[in-house]
């Protein structure tokens, strides 16, 4: 629900609104109906509790004229559950509720209604708004719901909900789905979307013929009462009685049988029973001729108070009720009940009965215990509590991402009409190898600090940082430890990058203190996270992957062997055609993919303690909480509207006032899956003269060759072919690899007829292609260059074993740029005083050769000497003829 009548004493739970008069639900009974029936028509004593005073009168209501001593009451539940008086149960039921208190999760529809409706405009009118927007919304063909179309029809069919459900199960501020890991498999096999279990407290294994017998005493009723072992000489099967009560199982699942109980318990019941009866015709009677168009629309069944009790001990349906409900909805031109969408839409409701006889295949029985040594393994093999959920005890790839760069804020700000702060102390939490972080710290004036959990990963940065003698600060602990310290200075940056999702939730809320106490104002965050909704497909796979190999892998294998076993695993799976993978096409072949992705990136994106996708709205309150707000994307060509958006959804967001909201929008028209994003302590809007000179004040240099740049693009919205009148032009006066700020390029540009905003969102697009870089002052330049050297001397030596690095620094653009490994040893050869193509081949080679180590071509390794000298000459004309003069003029080396 909304903050319509929501107070912290629900926890989450929606208690502002009476629910529908179900036929279920005990603990959190809503309405009450299910638990007054239940006590009415059998012996059992019912307790219950609900938060929502007025469906607890109600339930009390029907108690007190049934007579069945129910005792139900409106605490929450954390005083009923607190309470010494009551006694130990046999049974404790929740229909429902599990998902509907306390989570972190909002949704689209519940955020449209808290941001764009009026809370007195009245519960219903509030969620026809929303249900109006997601009209408009599909309307305008999102990239989600065009993955994924089971959603959209799900969405669509929204309307023929009742209200109070939608507001319960839609609209509830705290909601989550919840994994099931003991079925996930089955649960992918049939996509499963509500679940019905029973669990048990000690499972007792009957004996073969314990359970036949179990099976033959279980009484159903249609017109009167027989147990299964009198329907067997009726009805013969081949399969005997296990055949026999699986058909009967299903009739009960139908609804066409019920549970009976035994005769003298129900002679017992039928006084009560009868009483209450009385109430609900009673009832009946009075709402029968309720004005047309409140609650219209189908019902499941339960969702209207038309079940009545029959002393058999469960509830029956109203025969007359049901037709008259018929009768109405025909009259208002309402359609029928629609086809039930699998065994969970048909079933969601009704009582699944004789459970406990089961240990079939065919039904949603689980018998869990809690003898110790029993149970689903933990993952302690995979994880240590240290951690924090991070992966520690393994290291992390040699990536470099240049949006961790602060030389790129300045123009992301302007383009996003923001003031830009200076940037002169910098933090990195996570930062893995500290490649990104050392490169930062030599090649940018900045003062760098920063923390990673694993210590191998800490000693390579800081041996980097001691070669290059650049300052960063780095250490191997703890977020709690290290974000406690007294020591640190404030900072103008903070930087996460992909650890929000790995980290346990309370290293989050240590972060986010950090981030409050430690963020200057006017300070710059920049995080990159898992996002809904384009990643939610994909979370049930990657707790199957988790689950698998925690279960079936042996820790003694590595955690790379487990990686790929679990990989093989997931062959197989798709190979058996699950549902899942039918209502979610695309996410087979993001399944294949995985095989050719770093078994150490899989390690920390699928198979670490944490790593649930968060949605932007989540995210925006959780920062709130630091005094963040939104600034703006930190990829560039997220700048361009029309790269990523149809013209309907641009107008669609236009109208949308509240940034945390079309944002939210924005990612379910774009399937967003992953997000990196600038926040800031402290926004400053600029005039529209300080927004044209902030876009003329950044400088901009060429890190690729003219003849390199592909004038194409690719957007979430487009693929098109980048204007020749633009951009040609452009390329040749940046041909020469000298930084010019925007605003000498608007001017000498101005005679091919383009002006400043065309310059600025070309420039955004070469910066975007990482054809251009954002270049720093000279003074920088100056100061940075010694220690960028130190540094790129250092990684050219790491080159001569390996590939693992494919970034150095450059005191030009503050920040690194591309170098795969065989222009790293051509770059150390000229350090070294080597010069010309044969001096720079046999370098090389010698390099290769004492290694043991070949060139590839084409993917296929060159076995012959001749072979391989012939390819190193090749690459080495290239690299003298074209690329030296780039890396020089770029200050890599001297």
């Amino acid at each position: 629900m909304t903050k319509l009548a929501m107070t912290q004493w629900t926890d989450g739970y929606v208690a502002g609104m009476a629910y529908t008069h179900g036929y279920y639900r005990e603990l959190g009974f809503g309405q009450g109906l299910s638990t007054n029936i239940h006590a009415a028509a059998s012996n059992v004593a019912w307790h219950g509790t609900d938060l929502n005073l007025t469906q607890a009168g109600f339930a009390a209501q029907l108690a007190h004229a049934s007579g069945s001593g129910a005792q139900l009451v409106d605490q929450s539940f954390a005083e009923y559950c607190a309470r010494t008086d009551l006694p130990d149960f046999d049974f404790i039921a929740l229909h429902g509720v599990w998902s509907w208190v306390s989570s972190a999760n909002r949704e689209l529809l519940s955020g449209y209604i808290e941001r764009m409706t009026a809370p007195g405009a009245g519960l219903e009118r509030r969620i026809d708004a929303a249900l109006a927007f997601a009209d408009r919304l599909l309307a305008t063909r999102p990239a989600y719901l065009e993955a994924y179309p089971q959603p959209a029809e799900r969405l669509a069919g929204l309307r023929a909900h009742d209200h109070r459900y939608l507001d319960h199960e839609y609209f509830n501020a705290d909601w989550q789905p919840v994994d099931f890991a003991g079925q996930g498999v089955r649960d992918l096999m049939l996509n499963q979307h509500f679940r019905r279990d029973y669990w048990v407290k000690n499972d007792y294994r009957m004996t073969p013929a314990q359970h036949a017998a179990a099976m033959r005493s279980q009484r159903v009723v249609l017109v009167m009462p027989r147990t299964v072992a009198a329907l067997e000489p009726l009805v013969p099967m081949r399969g005997g009685v296990r055949q026999l009560f699986e058909a009967v199982f299903i009739l009960c699942d139908m609804g066409v049988l019920a549970p009976a109980q035994a005769p003298e318990a129900a002679a017992a019941a039928g006084a009560a029973s009868r009483r209450l009866n009385l109430a609900l015709y009673d009832r009946a009677r009075q709402r029968l001729h309720r004005p047309p168009g409140l609650g219209t629309g189908w019902r499941r069944p339960g969702h209207a108070p038309h079940s009545a009790t029959i002393p058999a001990g469960a509830g029956a349906r109203s025969a007359r009720r049901g037709r008259l409900e018929r009768l109405r909805r025909a009259a208002a031109g309402g359609a029928e009940r629609p086809p039930a969408q699998g065994r969970q839409a048909a079933g969601r409701g009704r009582r699944v009965p004789c459970r406990a006889a089961s240990q079939g295949h065919h039904f949603r029985t689980q018998l869990f215990t809690d003898v110790p040594g029993a149970g689903h393994r933990g993952r302690e093999h995979l994880m240590n509590d240290w951690t924090g959920g991070y992966v520690a005890d393994l290291n992390y790839t040699y990536g470099y991402y240049q949006e961790l760069s602060p030389q790129r804020i300045a123009l992301a700000f302007a383009s996003a009409g923001l003031e830009a702060p200076a940037t002169g102390t910098a933090c990195e939490l996570g930062y893995g190898q500290g490649l990104g972080t050392n490169i930062h710290a030599a090649a940018s004036i900045t003062r760098w600090h920063g923390t990673d959990f694993n210590p191998a990963q800490a000693a390579f940065a800081r041996e980097l940082a001691h070669s290059s003698g650049n300052g960063a600060q780095l250490v191997d602990q703890s977020f709690a430890e290290f974000c406690g310290r007294a020591d640190l200075p404030d900072f103008d940056y903070i930087c996460l990058h992909g650890i929000w999702c790995w980290v346990s939730p309370e290293n989050q809320s240590v972060i986010v203190d950090f981030i409050r106490r430690k963020l200057k104002v006017g300070g710059v965050l920049y995080i990159s996270y898992n996002c809904q909704p384009g990643w939610a497909p994909m979370v049930p796979i990657r707790g199957l992957l988790t689950q698998y190999a925690d279960a079936m892998t042996s820790p003694g294998m590595g955690r790379t062997q487990r990686v790929d076993s679990t990989l093989d695993f997931t062959d197989r799976l798709l190979a058996t055609e699950p549902a899942y993978f039918g209502a979610y096409p695309r996410l087979a072949e993001r399944l294949k993919a995985l095989r050719g992705e770093n078994r150490l990136y899989l390690v920390h994106e699928y198979f670490s303690g944490n790593g649930l996708p968060t949605s932007f709205a989540d995210m925006a309150n959780t920062l709130g909480q630091a005094k963040l707000t939104y600034a703006c994307p930190a990829h560039y060509l997220e700048h361009i509207a029309d790269l990523n958006l149809s013209r309907p959804q641009q107008a669609l967001l236009a109208e949308l006032p509240d940034p945390v909201l079309a944002q939210s929008v924005r990612d379910i028209m774009v399937n967003q899956n992953f997000r990196a994003d600038y926040w800031v302590k402290g926004a400053r809007p600029l005039t529209l003269l300080q927004k044209a000179e902030a876009m003329r004040r950044p400088r901009v240099v060429m890190v690729a060759l003219r003849k390199d740049v592909d004038l194409k693009i690719t957007g979430r919205a487009i693929e098109a072919q980048l204007s020749d009148a633009i951009y040609q032009p452009m390329l040749a006066l940046m041909a020469d690899f000298q930084p010019r700020t925007v605003g000498e390029l608007a001017a000498a540009l101005a005679s091919h007829g383009l002006d400043l905003q065309q310059v600025f969102e070309a420039v955004l697009v070469l910066l975007g292609k990482g054809s251009m870089m954002v270049a720093q002052e000279p003074a920088a330049i100056d100061a940075t260059t010694a220690t960028s050297h130190r540094l790129n001397r250092a990684l050219f030596q790491r080159a001569r074993d390996n590939d693992e690095i494919a970034f150095i620094a450059s005191p030009v653009v503050g920040a690194g740029v591309w170098a795969p490994r065989i222009v790293q040893l051509f770059l150390l050869a000229h350090v070294e005083g080597l010069h010309g193509v044969d001096a720079l081949t046999d370098y090389v080679w010698q390099t290769l050769s004492l290694r043991d180590q070949r060139m590839v071509k084409d993917g296929v390794p060159l076995d012959a000497p001749a072979d391989n000298i012939a390819e190193i000459r090749q690459q080495a004309g290239r690299f003298e003829s074209d690329y030296l003069a780039m890396y020089r003029a770029l200050g890599v080396i001297a």
